[in-house]
């Protein structure tokens, strides 16, 4: 090393010093960014997480929802199928001779048959409740 002038190993000092120190920038900006995509990355789990659970709680309320609406409606349909029975039964206690009419090979009178009638409207209306609440459950947003 004797032969080489000062000047050289200055300058071959500085460009190895300046290397190193552009290396280093390199690894601490490539270090920099592996965390920033760590860190969305886990930002974005966070985010689909939440609309998950929000997703999943409007499910909760929707089916909620739907059996009080059922089971409002199945309530009133029987009532006013019971309603309409007893009204038909008191306008024809009112009337001097109540009509009847042929049905079946047998004569009935308007109460009976209504009776029958809202019966069946009565069980039909449960039992499509019943049946719509397993479907509720599978029916998308």
């Amino acid at each position: 090393m004797q032969g080489l002038p000062t000047s050289i190993l200055i300058i071959l000092g500085a460009s190895l010093f300046l290397l190193l120190m552009t290396a280093f920038v390199i690894f601490l900006l490539m270090a920099y960014k592996k965390r920033d995509k760590s860190h969305l990355m886990e930002k974005k789990q966070l985010a689909e997480e939440f609309h998950s659970q929000l997703l999943q709680s409007q499910i909760e309320v929707q089916e909620q929802t739907f059996q009080q609406i059922g089971k409002e409606l199945h309530d009133n349909v029987g009532q006013l199928l019971s309603t309409s029975r007893m009204l038909i039964g008191l306008a024809e206690r009112s009337l001097p001779t109540p009509p009847r009419y042929r049905n079946c090979g047998r004569f009935q009178n308007h109460s009976t048959k209504t009776g029958w009638s809202s019966l069946i409207l009565f069980k039909t209306s449960k039992r499509r409740s019943t049946e719509l609440m397993p479907a509720m459950k599978l029916m998308p947003l």
